[in-house]
């Protein structure tokens, strides 16, 4: 995918493509920590995150990440 900055990076047109659902199997999750952010680049993360919700790169979700070693975060 090309895109000359961060607001045309993201996701098909919904009106060319159908969204895709990726069927998983039951199980149950279990909490792994999170990793800290420095106190001193908080601020800085924050935004960067916020940003990039706002442009559609991240999207909100309530759905438990399941992080590399298989638990859920």
């Amino acid at each position: 995918m090309i895109a000359w900055d961060q607001t045309e990076r993201g996701n098909f047109r919904k009106d060319y493509f159908e969204p895709i659902i990726i069927p998983t199997v039951p199980h149950t999750p279990w909490v792994e920590r999170n990793i800290p952010i420095p106190p001193r680049i908080y601020d800085e993360v924050i935004r960067i995150i916020k940003e990039k919700i706002k442009i559609g790169v991240y999207e909100r979700s309530q759905i438990l990440h399941i992080g590399q070693n298989g638990s859920a975060s």
